[in-house]
């Protein structure tokens, strides 16, 4: 069809021009700009009217009024003319004329209104109590001060309602949930508006003006409906094709020139129940949507929120209000209060844009909303110096920029920061330890442990786990895992849930682990750098050792005269040649290491005549480098002679404990234990601390009573 095709092209060009000529900023100034115009309207149509400056309310079926510093009141009648009164009673005060039964109630409820305004058009209003006293009362201009905490809830719960729907849309006009959002915005904000002044009024509004607004709020409170159902097909799961889904939001047309025509007899066939069904077929597609989304958790997450804030804050005013009228009975608590709570659904939607990434919205939706509140900060309190305090326009305007830099801007740093990822906002803190992580490791393995440690505490994932190989850093599953590669040829991580399922990874947070990884990348650099230097200088030494120290020993070995000397020369070579093999051992396993020190251990033992009793339990297995072979080597050999020399003992157990990573020797003999004066730190001890603390690792003396017993704590 030729037509339709130049529909859709117009369309296409029309979205293009607005997207080319109206970014999000000017978007949100076009939506803030119609939404000051329709307050002010409403502020207009709410103030005209002259009043008593009295309170008059519904007790029972009697009309009331509390006079200022005065006893309520029992009001029978009103009018500009003590001789023409006309009767009132408690259903002229009634809030929402929609809750009367039938159609005809409505009407002539109105009608009533028309006349009951006319009342208040002279310069007083007589008033006819219940007692048969005549009271006057003089009429004046409404004013601010006059309008109740109602009137203000539904001003500024329009305002937001059309500023968050309205910008989220702006961030995203091509999605059809969005679409939907804004249209449900719009919904709430032209109700709020429209109640604000009816519900407000003192007792009376004109028919005609009364009847305008009431239809506005009942093409709100549909169009509210029609979104609601709409919503749920498509979002967070696609149930209905968007066609369908659109045609679900634009049902509430007919339903509501239905409800403006009166083509049913009750106001609960034409109104109410139009509304509870669409709150039913909602509760069903939520349904549909929770057994869709049964494998799906980032969606089961987003529909979850989407539970508590749009059904669950709406059901606040459906259950208070619509279900009642719709049973033609008694509603619950003023419209006022009631519609409050569709705004907090939409606030609360707004908040869950941060914890799962609604509609596609990512961080900086919230950059511009700091921008916004600026302003709009800025903007209120230069007007009320200038307003309250007579201050001149650039004073007024130099307090309002400190008041703003002084109190906004750290409660939004504070806001900003506990609505931002956790790794983002502690990542300073983090660095330091991060770096001594890094720069603590040894080899590759080590490194690799240390960066998933670094992860770990940065994104808080409710797993971690290895992958078998990964390329650069990626979101994957829609926000529920992150990509990351590690060190070395090393396999990557593969992290699911950060925020220990709070939130789903961002681009942020793809930015934040590519910085980390390129900072682990320098430190494995760096780290290999300092293994080459210092592989090349050991060799140094021990080239220097061997050609130097080791010509010169054999020379006194060979020359000297008496027996003593070359005894001690053979023992000065043996332990150069300790020395030089330490220098050049490689990594080895742990157990190979500890089947060569349990051999040498027995050997020694069984010269001096003592029995070895040695016992391991490994718990997987774990690679020694040199320094921590060569030092836990030379630690062993020195407890084993400290028993040899000291303990007086036949039998010497040792127990070897691997746990995951820590290492646990234990050490006992069953001599004479520390007598006094050995228990002091001697030559030995010394030694022996000094190398574990080399290694980070701790040891401890204990007399048994029957012995000594000597236990070595590191960790590996």
């Amino acid at each position: 069809c030729p037509g339709r095709h130049t529909f859709r092209e117009l369309c296409l060009t029309m979205q293009q021009l607005s997207s080319t000529w109206l970014g999000p900023r000017q978007i949100m100034l076009v939506f803030l700009a119609v939404s000051v115009l329709l307050m002010a309207a409403v502020f207009h149509f709410s103030l005209r009217d002259r009043v008593t400056g009295q309170l008059f309310y519904a007790e029972g079926e009697q009309l009331m009024m509390q006079a200022d510093g005065g006893m309520p009141q029992a009001i029978s009648a009103i009018g500009s003319d003590p001789d023409r009164l006309v009767p009132v009673n408690a259903q002229d005060k009634l809030e929402e004329p929609d809750i009367l039964p039938l159609y005809s109630d409505y009407r002539a409820f109105l009608q009533r209104q028309t006349v009951l305004a006319g009342q208040f058009a002279g310069e007083r209003l007589w008033l006819l109590q219940a007692d048969g006293d005549m009271l006057a009362l003089p009429l004046r201009e409404r004013r601010p001060g006059d309008l109740r905490a109602g009137f203000y809830i539904q001003l500024l719960s329009g305002l937001l309602c059309v500023m968050i729907c309205g910008a989220i849309w702006a961030f995203n006009r091509r999605a059809i949930e969005a679409q939907v959002y804004l249209l449900m915005g719009l919904g709430i904000a032209l109700s709020c508006w429209t109640s604000a002044i009816y519900t407000s009024r003192e007792l009376a509004l004109d028919g005609q003006l009364f009847r305008l607004l009431s239809l506005l709020n009942h093409l709100g409170a549909i169009a509210f409906g029609g979104g609601l159902i709409a919503l749920f097909a498509i979002y967070p799961c696609r149930l209905l094709p968007s066609r369908v889904a659109l045609l679900m939001a634009l049902s509430f047309v007919p339903l509501w020139l239905a409800d403006s025509l009166q083509l049913a007899d009750t106001t609960a066939a034409g109104f109410h129940l139009p509304l509870l069904v669409y709150v039913l077929i909602a509760f069903a597609l939520a349904f549909w949507q929770w057994r869709a989304s049964r494998e799906r958790p980032a969606d089961r997450a987003v529909l979850k929120w989407l539970l508590l804030s749009v059904m669950g804050t709406s059901m606040i005013f459906t259950l208070m209000n619509i279900v009642p009228a719709a049973l033609m009975a008694t509603t619950f608590g003023a419209q006022s209060f009631t519609l409050a709570g569709f705004t907090l659904g939409v606030v609360m939607m707004a908040l869950g844009l941060s914890r799962y990434q609604l509609f596609n919205l990512d961080r900086w939706w919230y950059q511009y909303w700091t921008w916004f509140f600026a302003g709009i900060a800025v903007l209120v309190l230069d007007i009320a110096l200038i307003g309250l305090l007579h201050l001149n326009q650039g004073l007024a305007l130099g307090l309002s920029v400190a008041a703003v830099g002084w109190l906004y801007v750290p409660v939004r740093q504070l806001f900003w920061q506990w609505l931002r990822p956790s790794a983002e906002s502690s990542l300073q803190e983090q660095l330091p330890d991060m770096i001594r992580q890094m720069f603590a490791a040894g080899d590759a393995a080590q490194m690799h442990d240390a960066w998933r440690v670094i992860l770990q505490r940065a994104f808080a994932p409710l797993l971690i786990e290895e992958m078998p190989a990964a390329g650069p850093v990626r979101i994957v599953d829609n926000g529920q895992r992150l990509q990351v590669p590690s060190v070395a040829g090393m396999p990557g991580w593969l992290l699911a849930y950060a925020g220990q399922g709070g939130r789903l990874f961002s681009r942020r947070d793809e930015e934040l682990a590519t910085m980390m990884l390129s900072l682990v990348e320098k430190a494995w650099q760096a780290i290999q750098a300092r293994n080459e230097g210092m592989l090349a200088e050991r060799d140094r030494i021990r080239r220097d050792l061997h050609d130097d120290l080791g010509a010169r020993l054999l020379g006194v070995m060979h020359s000297a005269e008496l027996a003593q000397s070359q005894q001690q020369a053979r023992q000065a070579m043996a332990d150069l040649r300790s020395i030089l093999n330490a220098l050049e051992q490689t990594p080895c396993e742990l157990a190979e290491a500890l089947q060569l020190w349990q051999a040498e251990t027995r050997e020694r033992l069984l010269a001096a005549g003592l029995e070895l009793d040695w016992q391991q339990q490994l718990d997987g297995s774990v690679m020694l480098n040199a320094r921590a072979r060569h030092n836990l080597g030379r630690v062993l050999r020195e407890l084993v002679s400290n028993v040899l020399r000291h303990s007086g003992g036949d039998q010497l157990q040792v127990r070897v404990m691997l746990d995951g990573r820590m290492l646990q020797l234990l050490l006992e003999d069953n001599g004479k234990g520390l007598v006094a004066g050995q228990s002091s730190a001697g030559q030995g001890r010394r030694i022996v601390e000094t190398r574990l603390a080399e290694l980070g690792g701790t040891v401890q003396w204990q007399d048994t009573g029957n012995g000594c017993q000597v236990r070595v704590l590191l960790g590996l």
